[in-house]
Formats: C-alpha cells, structure tokens, sequence
C-alpha cells in the first residue's frame, strides 16, 4: 500500500520535462475551492523517486501558494508516459456533475435551476444563462466559471419564465431539434428585452403565419424569421428585430 507523505518545502518537488505548464486561472479556481474545502489530503499528488510531479503539479501549486500542507505519495518509475495515461483516463466533469453535486450540498439556487429545467424541459447551461438574465453562452458572461465554483446564484427568474413561456408558445411550429438549440433560446431572450416588444401581438402573428421554424446557423437567422413573423401581413413600416 502507498504511504502518503506531506510537507511544506515545496522546493522538494520538480516538474516532469514534457508535462503541461502551469495555469494561473485554473490555480486561481483551485484555489477558491481548496480554502473553502481543503481535500489536498484525500487527493495526494504522485512524484517520482527523483521528486518530479507526475500528477497534481496544480495542487502542489496552490499548497505553494497558500502555505498549506502537500501530501504526496512517491511512485518509483514513473515518467511522462503515467501523465499522459492519467490525463486520458480522468473524464472531467460536465454542467450537470456539478449541479448534481451542489444540490446534494442543498444549495437553493442549484435546487431551483434543476427543477426549472427539469420543468421546462431545457439544458442546465440554458437553464443557467436564463436565471441570470443574460442572453449570450456561459463562458463568455462568467457563469460557467461561477457555476462550477458552487457560487452560482439566480438573480433574474422572471426573465427565465417570460423566455421560456415565449418558447412554449413557438414549440408546435419548430422543426425536430430546433427546441434545444441555444441560438434559438438567445434569440428568444434578446425579444424579450427588446424594447417596445409586443409579446401578444408577437403571439397572434405566430398562430396566423403558423410558419414552420427550420434550424439556424446563428441567432441572426432566428431573428430574421421571427420578424417576419411579428410583421406578418402588416403594412407600412416593419418592426426589425436586428
């Protein structure tokens, strides 16, 4: 059986030649969420006789640098060739591990989105984008990062109901698929904040055109369709959408 050692001198480790340089978000991230719970104990990093790190350079990282104990196990033999193996054979987590995670924790706000989305019949990072009244993907407005450090928080539900009530009304006329699509649930939330935006008018054109919604390359293209649908035999000016 491995014995797992621990230390503070960090200048007793090495780095393997080959294996990935440091990131400085991804310490930054672990870093949030060793001091909000310190696991490096149940989670040694592996050298080898000579000391190199073979796995775990990013939490010997962060010990480094919160001054906090590193606990390693010294596996003799071992090369890049383990790193490569143990990169490979780590599945990392998706959305949906974390939210299972944080709502086995009890955190409401997790609680909620899952049954939102559960409700709604909806993906958990389109779940999550909608509860925090935003319009564009996860990475690019910091929820992903936000969601997986478990301070996730939902801060605009009335937004989410009004986009997905918006959808429900358009499900009948969509092809196969479109349903799911994040550029349509973009486009949809953009209509909702749109200002002057007539939300029964908008329903009365959708019954009456009662087009058929194919697929899009992008949320222009949803908008283009949906303003032909708002404009549906209306003369004179038409409203534009984009």
């Amino acid at each position: 059986m491995a014995v797992i050692k621990s230390t503070t001198q960090y200048s007793l480790f090495g780095f393997l030649p080959g294996n990935r340089s440091i990131n400085p978000h991804h310490v930054r991230a672990l870093s949030t969420s060793i001091l909000a719970n310190n696991l490096l104990e149940q989670h040694p990093i592996i050298v080898n006789e000579k000391m190199e790190v073979v796995d775990g350079q990013h939490r010997l990282e962060v010990a480094r640098v919160n001054h906090l104990e590193i606990y390693y196990i010294v596996k003799k033999g071992a090369t890049l060739t383990e790193v490569h193996l143990l990169n490979s054979a780590v599945r990392p987590w998706g959305l949906d591990n974390y939210l299972r995670s944080y709502c086995e924790l009890g955190k409401q706000d997790y609680i909620q989105l899952r049954e939102f989305c559960r409700e709604h019949g909806i993906a958990t990072s389109q779940g999550a984008v909608l509860l925090r009244g935003v319009s564009h993907n996860m990475s690019a407005t910091g929820i992903r990062s936000d969601f997986k450090m478990g301070t996730f928080t939902i801060t605009d539900l009335a937004y989410a109901e009004a986009v997905v009530s918006l959808l429900e009304e358009i499900t009948p006329y969509l092809a196969p698929k479109v349903r799911t699509d994040r550029d349509l649930m973009f486009s949809l939330g953009k209509l909702i904040r749109m200002k002057g935006f007539d939300t029964k008018r908008f329903r009365e054109k959708l019954h009456s055109a009662a087009l058929r919604i194919e697929r899009q390359a992008n949320v222009r293209g949803y908008l283009k369709i949906l303003e032909d649908i708002y404009n549906w035999h209306v003369a004179g000016t038409r409203v534009r959408f984009y």
